[in-house]
């Protein structure tokens, strides 16, 4: 595989030198993608556990008995 080069403003550059940022771009996109993935699914794994321990902690505290608060006024 060759690579031409040309000269542009006293410089010499490759004609395929954008394609390696490229590739680097689009490979830190995809690595971006898969994190936020994973960030999702424990973000879903996170309150589904909370909604688990929650409804265990009233399982075992059992009924609440809300007493009656009577209020008698003098008269």
């Amino acid at each position: 595989m060759s690579a031409s080069s040309s000269t542009t403003g006293g410089r010499r550059r490759l004609e395929n030198d954008n394609h390696v940022f490229k590739w680097v771009d689009e490979a830190f996109t995809d690595e971006i993608q898969q994190l936020d993935n994973q960030v999702r699914m424990l973000e879903e794994e996170v309150q589904f556990l909370k909604a688990t321990i929650r409804s265990e902690s009233e399982l075992s505290e059992g009924p609440k008995i809300m007493e009656p608060r009577i209020k008698i006024s003098g008269g």
